[in-house]
């Protein structure tokens, strides 16, 4: 099958904007019904192989944390498809309003922490959890997407070693992924990805790293390695009470973040327990 014809089985509906070597569509289907629909072009090997790991860890999920994978299929050496489910939602980006008190905001971030635990658990490490990556439903509750770049401890490393940085969006990595530390890249980076999410929440959609905010001329992720965010909201009496866990989550060395899920949610849970 050709992509052209792969392309007759849908009528697209939307169009959204491109990720990566993706391009991505709302389209119905005939057995489906309403599906999310990924072109890739994958100008190397690794790419592909890329795709292929997207596609397996998908499938041996099933969690409403996530969409399910319902097709995927290689053309040619450049091209390929994935049809996964649609799930009637908004990126996070789009819901700051919506997460601005501590306790919606530590709610959310348990669903979070126990989607990514389903990835943890078997060592592999999501790497882009941007607020793009992850869908609000109506009810909520997160929806975590675009497995494209995950890191799998037990599989082959996709990344040469002489890459300046690892697979990351460099505005929500970590110190370790922007310096190619691969051998430090675990669920810890996970969680420091997480701690820019909830300060752009706290911030009402203002990086922390932000060199705009911070009154410096570094870009982001130069702030990033450096450590240089800002803390002025988390001295406001609403927040101080999670300030140190903020902290803990965007230190800037993985061994001084949370070693477990199970850590990591005791804390949450402790931080919830003191607004109550």
């Amino acid at each position: 099958m050709t992509l052209d014809n792969f392309l007759k089985n849908f009528e697209i509906i939307q169009t959204f904007k491109e990720t990566g070597q993706k391009r991505v569509y709302l389209a119905e289907h005939g057995r489906y019904g309403e599906v999310i629909v990924k072109i890739g072009r994958s100008p190397s090997k690794q790419g592909l192989k890329r795709a292929k790991r997207e596609v397996e860890t998908q499938k041996s999920i099933d969690s409403p944390y996530y969409p399910k994978n319902l097709d995927f299929i290689i053309f040619d050496d450049l091209h390929f498809a994935i049809v996964e489910e649609y799930i009637i939602s908004k990126p996070l980006s789009e819901c700051y309003a919506r997460f601005s008190d501590p306790l919606s905001i530590l709610k959310l971030l348990q669903d979070l922490v126990s989607g990514l635990d389903l990835l943890w658990r078997v060592r592999i490490t999501h790497r882009d959890l941007k607020p793009d990556n992850i869908l609000i439903r109506d009810d909520g509750s997160p929806v975590i997407i675009d497995l494209g770049i995950i890191l799998a401890i037990e599989q082959t490393d996709l990344t040469y070693s002489f890459a300046p940085f690892s697979p990351c969006t460099p505005r929500y990595a970590a110190p370790e992924q922007l310096k190619n530390r691969r051998a430090e890249i675990d669920h810890r980076t996970d969680q420091f990805i997480l701690g820019i999410d909830v300060m752009e929440l706290i911030g009402g959609g203002v990086h922390p790293f932000d060199p705009l905010v911070l009154g410096c001329g570094n870009s982001i992720p130069e702030n990033i390695i450096n450590g240089k965010w800002t803390k002025e909201k988390l001295d406001c009496a609403d927040f101080l009470s999670i300030k140190d866990f903020l902290c803990r989550l965007l230190a800037p060395e993985p061994y001084l973040r949370f070693r477990n899920t199970d850590i990591l949610q005791k804390e949450i849970n402790r931080c919830c327990e003191a607004y109550k």
